[in-house]
């Protein structure tokens, strides 16, 4: 049940601070390294989009989509990935979505921090694998000079608590930059 109390509490987070009548939408992809770490195993990955990893259960998300408010102060977006593969009637695929806070220190160029929670899901042979994530960021906006889009860079602590009893959990130490397009 604990995914879907953060659900909740993020899902109003979102009605808060992203109103209709206001705020800028953006879209955009990630590049980055990520540090896995789990009972004694260290597993470093670089990626460029960072997307759904097929050995690693597809705990990176690899498009985010967000909304900042009137303000540029408050963000709500979701990180999203999914990878399928298929060969001679076998397919495997992996796909992860989490829902996240931001609130940057100010209106353009500001530092931020970021909270999230979501889901992870592998699915292979007929036998699906599901985890639970939740993370911690911090990182630094820059607003582009013409006003149509930011770059990002963020360093984020992210734990895979997995579902199943043979699954252990993990955690990830990332450091990614990306750019988003503003939509409006």
């Amino acid at each position: 049940m604990r995914p879907l109390r953060s659900l909740v509490v993020l899902s109003t987070l979102w009605l808060s601070v992203a109103p209709a009548h206001a705020g800028t939408w953006q879209i955009g992809p990630s590049i980055g390294m990520d540090m896995i770490t789990s009972t004694g195993n260290t597993l470093t990955v670089v990626s460029a989009p960072m997307g759904s990893e097929i050995l690693l259960a597809g705990l990176r998300p690899g498009l985010r989509i967000g909304s900042w408010d009137s303000s540029m102060r408050n963000e709500v977006f979701l990180d999203t990935g999914l990878m399928l593969f298929s060969d001679s009637g076998e397919t495997i695929w992996t796909a992860s979505n989490t829902l996240n806070f931001a609130h940057a220190f100010g209106p353009r160029s500001a530092p931020y921090i970021t909270m999230g929670v979501g889901f992870s899901s592998v699915s292979y042979d007929g036998q699906s694998d599901h985890s639970l994530l939740y993370g911690i960021g911090v990182g630094l906006r820059q607003r582009l000079r013409h006003g149509h889009g930011s770059i990002r860079t963020e360093l984020r602590f992210d734990r895979s608590d997995a579902q199943e009893e043979f699954s252990e959990p993990v955690n990830i130490l990332g450091v990614h930059v990306g750019f988003d397009l503003d939509l409006d």
